[in-house]
């Protein structure tokens, strides 16, 4: 299980600045949601929101439908294969959606594995509680996303506090 969200009592810093940069609207999923905390701060916005987490009962059952924003923000970062995770989570953006995607970057995740002697595996590390980590640079992440299942798409990015983020829209 990875728990970064599980955690996380209060909304994170990526989605108040996904929110304040216009990133965020209409029909919301939380592909990733950990305890919510994110889905309840979005409802108390205004938000039409729905949670999504595997490894959490409430949120275990992923919500029918597409969506106006699929939020998907440091999960692709603890799975050693992202591509199934990050199509699922883009199968349920609305032609004209926004998916946003962040993960933590490598300077990020190396200094935490140095710092915390994590073992190496694969493109990652496993930290100390057996949750494998993942760092992106900007331009891995992009290529990630630009191999996305999709006749036309535009993308931007950004960095919020050091680490990537990416926000595709699906035209």
């Amino acid at each position: 299980m990875h728990n970064t969200a599980m955690r996380r009592k209060r909304e994170s810093a990526v989605v108040t600045e996904a929110y304040a940069g216009g990133a965020i609207s209409g029909k919301v999923l939380d592909f990733g949601c950990g305890c919510g905390a994110d889905v309840e701060w979005l409802a108390e916005e205004g938000f039409s929101v729905k949670g999504y987490d595997p490894n959490t009962p409430k949120f275990a059952k992923c919500p029918r439908g597409k969506f106006d924003t699929v939020l998907c923000t440091y999960v692709l970062n603890v799975l050693e294969d992202p591509k199934p995770v990050l199509e699922e989570a883009w199968a349920k953006v609305r032609k004209g959606g926004h998916l946003v995607v962040t993960v933590r970057g490598t300077s990020d995740v190396n200094y935490h594995a140095k710092k915390g002697c994590w073992l190496k595996r694969g493109k990652g590390w496993i930290n100390s509680r057996g949750s494998y980590q993942r760092g992106y640079t900007l331009p891995e992440l992009t290529r990630l996303c630009t191999g996305l299942p999709c006749d036309r798409m535009s993308m931007y990015s950004t960095k919020v506090n050091g680490n990537p983020m990416i926000v595709v829209v699906k035209l």
